[in-house]
């Protein structure tokens, strides 16, 4: 990060814009900010954090009285640059403040720009700008001010930080979140991932339920026998469909013609009005030949008749107008007469009154000027006085202060403290504070050596829990153990029933066969017999007397073979339940190596009595049979059962296992740790009772108890007394500055008295012009309004010609109306005498048509015309109506044509619909039978499969998990990324030690003890270990300086932006002039290393030794405000 230009105004003591070029400034690598004490040095600091962050750190509330007291608004506009190996970004933070009240401010304008060829606003709201440059930057305003910008009172904090806020900050600093929180964080998510998963996974093997080979089979069986039915049930249907389709034409043939009957009977009743239809059409065509006669005949008539009634109106009016006439013209005469006798007298008022009014408004102005003049001399009168009581409230002011400074330089004189007695208690109190640090050490490793013993004692209850359950788990083993061992005698019986089953099974086929035999060998002597004549030889013994040949007895052979089949069919089933039982027993002794396996101890089960089976149930094959099948269902059950608390045992097991050997381990590290703890305890107490001997006998005269009280007391004396000289040098230019202003306000005075005479002579003459414009109104006017007067003349003016205008618009508008109706008079006179003959013309006309028809007047004519579209309509309604009764003739020949004599009743065809009905009903059954079959099939067949993948991807996340588990026991707290951040420290205060070498001459080293924190090495005194509480403050800041070099030389912004820069707000005047030469070569030194150092100072020496300064001027007491520029040496 690389700082570019800075502009504020408004904040603290700045007013005016003004801005800082860091780019100018940093090309020396180290400059100094100089200026006196309050000239608002350490602002510039607070401008760079309230860009940033939108916080001023030393201010209350962080927001609250950083606003100037006669400004209004507050900006600050911040740019810098980002560098890494992909380039340099730009950014230029902006924010302005309004004032809220005499202490508060509220944000108006909060924005940053990414700077380029187009500049983009990446964020234009508070809470977004702030989100942002902790995005850039990966720095909270603590660590920016801790490492970055150090102003007043931070610059050792980062020295004295502890615990879990070095551990945050050095997080920040070196982007090692991702090595702790957000590693942990996403540990923690995978491990809930993938316990999730496998519960899910477990539960959905559960869930499938059976989906072995044999059910498999089962379901394969069933949707065979579902296909038989269903093709038989289909034969059926196609074979009722053929009779149904013949009978459903010859129903709807019936149907039809029922409906074409009584349609006929309709038409029929129709036919009367059809016929008088016709004779109206017949009527409407001889009407429309002779209607254009009638049509002009009316016509003709009824203009005649407008034509009489329009000439006789035209002629009352045109009367009428020309008396109007006569009397517009009279009118307009007059109003002429009025206006030539009248206007020259109001001409001339009009001219007189304009004139007056000038001199009216004259006078006017004069008057406003005078009263003007008036207020603005009480006015210079009234600040005169002021001014005088500023002078006077300033000489008592001057007085005072003058009275307070010599009160100040006697309280300075009495507050000394000699150099000796300052060293000798600097000494003692160092050596104080390693003697309190050793105590403080004891104290904290006894506190470590009781928790450590807390811990070894809640490890032993814990090792007990655990191994309870260990015990428990081995307890739930031996159970399961036990219920697999049952479970397979169980097995066993079946197995050997199974085998007993086939023997007698097989028994029997053989008597049965036997049977079959001696069947078949009577048939045969029974058909020899029959075929014997007397006297013929019998083939079997040759005799030709036939006395008792064999008779024929009732024949048993297809129902002996169809048990033979049956038997046959028992006989291969009972073979492959066989296999099945052998198959479960082989998988429940796997069970059992397995449990073995994982725990070797004793577990034999006990011996049983074996059942004995009787004989007599296994005459029944096909019922023994089908109670081996449920047997067999019901253990394959219990075996699913088994396995699964088979596997869950095992794996409780092996967790409980784990954690007894674990919390085994950790015990024993405890232990080991506890007793190293209590030997160094020990030792540490022995030295620090040896080192307060020695404190005693070096400082016999001092109490151990009370020498940071009087340190204390020294160091509140040389506060004080600093704040004296700081106060004398300020009330000494305060005395100045009032002594400037008071000569300020009597030069002002003076000029006001002035002023006040040349008001006085002007006031004069304005009075006496104004007095002699109201005499000369007098005389030519008098008392009366003017403008009034004025308004009145005008008015008059306005209405004489208004009134002749008027006139002679009306009577020339009269006059052209007259002309109109003249006209109009005459177009109507020709009209009506053309009217009156055309009327003529077609009166005899239509008298000589009318004689040629049937009609005997106008009326009937009229009343039988139709219009086309009535005379189409008519004409199509009469047609359509012999189409219909044609139609229908032809359709019922064609209907007797194809039923052929052919008759179906209403029982007999619902008969022929329920009985389809029902066959339709049963085959949509059967095939939502085999619908329903294919589907168990299907499911089951995505069940085995679903099941073998779930085993796989459950074995995968159960090893998933236990590595998780692992890995989160490793990284289980902060110990990973302390690990990393005490590294980085090291390294830290490896280069903190080259650095403070040189500043104090190899006196000091910067180390990192096992707590974290840091701790000095006093080389120069052998090389003993002290608490950094007991530098003294010159030593203080160079220990800090050194170790902020270092962490800002190492810094990365999120990792990837090196930090340029790094400004220092205090300590160089706690340094000699030889240690400060030594700072001063050291931060020189700097430049190469691509780091520029700020330095905010009022030492003089250190302001003549830098290149590049920016002088910060102070502001002027009720003027402008701060200002600065740049300064090159």
């Amino acid at each position: 990060m690389k700082p570019i230009t800075l502009t504020v105004a408004g904040l603290h003591s700045f007013r005016e814009k003004q801005t800082v070029d860091f780019g100018s400034l940093c090309e020396g690598g180290v400059f100094g900010i100089f200026g006196p004490t309050g000239s608002g040095k350490s602002s510039i600091l607070d401008a760079m954090t309230l860009a940033l962050y939108g916080k001023v750190e030393r201010a209350s509330n962080n927001t609250h009285g950083i606003l100037n007291h006669a400004e209004n608004l507050l900006h600050v506009s911040f740019t810098f640059e980002l560098e890494n190996a992909k380039g340099v970004k730009r950014y230029m933070i902006e924010r302005s403040f309004k004032r809220q009240d005499d202490l508060k401010v509220k944000s108006s304008v909060s924005r940053i720009i990414e700077v380029g060829e187009e500049s983009v606003v990446l964020a234009d709201k508070i809470g977004e700008v702030n989100q942002c440059v902790q995005d850039l930057l990966g720095l909270t305003i603590d660590d920016f001010t801790r490492a970055v910008v150090l102003p007043q009172g931070k610059f050792a904090e980062f020295l004295s930080l502890k615990g879990a806020d070095r551990r945050q900050m050095l997080q920040r600093l070196f982007n090692l979140e991702q090595y702790g929180d957000k590693l942990n964080k996403k540990l923690k998510n995978k491990l809930t991932t993938a316990k999730n998963e496998l519960n899910e996974v477990t539960a959905e093997q559960a869930g499938l339920g059976d989906a072995s080979t044999e059910a498999i089979q089962i379901a394969e069986q069933e949707l065979k026998n579902t296909e038989i039915l269903l093709e038989k049930r289909q034969n059926e249907v196609n074979k009722i469909d053929v009779d149904f389709e013949k009978s459903k034409s010859i129903w709807q043939w019936q149907l039809d013609k029922s409906l074409l009957s009584k349609k006929m009977v309709e038409i029929e009743h129709e036919k009367p009005h059809i016929l008088q239809l016709e004779q109206k059409a017949k009527n409407a065509e001889t009407a429309a030949l002779i209607l254009p006669y009638l049509e002009e005949y009316e016509s003709a008539k009824e203009a005649l008749d407008k034509a009489t009634i329009r000439y006789q109106t035209l002629q009352n009016q045109l009367k009428t107008k020309k008396q109007e006439n006569e009397a517009k013209a009279n009118d307009y005469h007059h109003a002429r007469q009025e206006k030539t006798e009248k206007l020259p007298f109001y001409l001339t008022k009009k001219q007189q009154l304009t004139d007056a009014k000038i001199v009216q408004e004259k006078a006017i102005v004069l008057e406003g000027e005078a009263n003007e003049l008036q207020a603005k001399l009480n006015s210079l009168q009234s600040l005169v006085r002021e001014k005088q009581k500023q002078i006077d409230a300033i000489t008592t002011s001057i007085a005072v202060d003058t009275e307070k400074q010599k009160e100040r330089r006697e309280k300075l004189s009495k507050l000394t403290v000699t150099a000796e007695v300052r060293d000798e208690l600097q000494k003692a109190n160092q050596q104080k504070q390693t003697i309190l640090f050793s105590k403080t050490s004891i104290n904290e490793q006894k506190i470590e050596l009781e928790n450590s013993q807390k811990q070894l004692e809640q490890l032993e209850k814990m090792l007990n829990s655990q191994n309870e359950v260990l015990n428990q788990a081995k307890h739930r083993m031996e159970v399961i153990f036990l219920e697999n061992a049952s479970t397979y005698e169980a097995v066993c019986d079946r197995e050997r029933d199974s085998e007993k089953l086939i023997g007698f099974a097989e028994a029997k086929l053989a008597m049965l066969k036997r049977t079959l035999e001696d069947n078949r060998k009577k048939n045969l002597a029974i058909q020899i017999a029959d075929q014997l004549q007397s006297g013929d030889p019998c083939p079997v013994c040759g005799s030709t007397h036939h006395p008792n040949p064999v008779s024929s007895p009732e024949n048993h052979g297809d129902e002996i073979a169809a048990q033979i089949e049956k038997l046959n069919n028992d006989i291969s089933n009972v073979r492959e339940l066989k296999q099945e039982f052998s198959t479960l027993k082989f998988k429940l002794e796997q069970i059992s190596s397995g449990l073995i396996g994982e725990y070797p101890g004793e577990m034999n089960a006990p011996i049983q009595a074996k059942k004995t089976v009787s004989d007599d149930e296994f005459e029944d094959v096909d019922g023994k049979l089908q109670a081996l099948v449920v047997e067999q269902r019901s253990l394959q059950q219990d075996y699913i059962k088994l396995q699964e608390m088979g596997r869950k045992a095992i794996q409780d097991l092996r967790a409980s296992l784990k954690q007894v050997n674990q919390l085994e381990q950790t015990k024993e590290i405890n232990t080991k740790s506890f007793n190293e703890l209590q030997a160094r305890v020990l030792n540490l107490q022995e030295k620090t009772k040896e080192q307060y001997l020695n404190w005693k006998q070096s400082y016999p005269q001092l109490e151990f108890e009370t020498i940071e009280l009087k340190l204390e007391n020294i160091s509140k004396n040389d506060k004080l007394a600093q704040s004296l000289t700081v106060e004398i040098e300020n009330s000494t230019t305060l005395l100045e500055q009032k002594e400037q202003e008071k000569q300020k306000h009597q030069h002002e005075s003076n000029e006001l008295e002035r002023q006040i005479v040349e008001a006085n002579s002007t006031l004069k003459g304005k009075l006496e012009a104004l007095s002699e414009a109201r005499e000369k109104l007098i005389r030519e006017i008098g008392k009366n309004n003017i403008p009034r007067l004025l308004v009145e003349t005008e008015q008059m003016i306005k209405q004489l010609e208004d009134n002749e205008s008027t006139a002679y618009e009306a009577w020339q508008k009269v006059q052209a109306e007259c002309q109109k109706l003249e006209n109009e008079t005459h177009a109507a006179l020709q009209a009506f005498q053309d009217g009156k003959s055309r009327s003529e013309k077609a009166t005899s006309k239509w008298a000589g048509v009318l004689e040629t028809t049937s009609f005997l007047q106008s009326s009937d004519v009229k009343e039988s015309v139709l219009s086309k579209h009535e005379q189409v309509e008519l004409g199509s309604q009469i047609e359509r109506y012999w189409d219909r009764y044609k139609q229908v003739q032809t359709d019922l020949e064609k209907l007797n044509e194809l039923l052929k004599g052919e008759e179906l009743t209403q029982e007999k065809w619902d008969e022929i619909q329920r009985v389809r009905t029902e066959m339709k009903e049963m085959l949509n059954q059967s095939v939502e039978a085999k619908g329903a079959a294919v589907k168990a099939l299907q499911v089951l067949l995505e069940k085995h499969g679903r099941f073998n993948e779930l085993e796989e991807r459950r074995n995968e996340l159960e090893q998933s998990v236990e590595q998780y588990n692992k890995l989160q026991s490793v990284f289980k707290g902060n110990s990973f990324v302390e690990f990393i951040a005490e590294e980085q420290l090291v390294q830290v205060s490896l280069d903190a030690t080259e650095r403070l070498g040189i500043l104090t001459r190899q006196r000091y080293a910067v180390e990192v003890d096992s707590q974290g924190g840091f701790i000095m090495r006093d080389d120069a005194n052998g090389g003993v270990r002290r608490p950094v509480t007991t530098l003294s403050g010159g030593e203080t800041f160079l220990t800090s300086l050194a170790l902020a070099l270092s962490l800002s030389a190492q810094i990365q912004l999120r990792g990837e932006y090196p930090l340029q820069f790094f400004f220092l707000d205090e300590g160089f005047g706690t340094l000699d002039a030889d240690l400060l030469d030594t700072v001063v070569s050291a931060l020189e030194k700097l430049h190469s290393k691509q780091l520029a150092v700020g330095v905010i100072s009022h030492v003089q020496e250190l302001r003549a030794r830098l290149p590049k300064r920016l002088i910060v001027e102070p502001a002027e007491p009720s003027g402008r405000g701060t200002l600065v520029r740049i300064e090159t040496l």
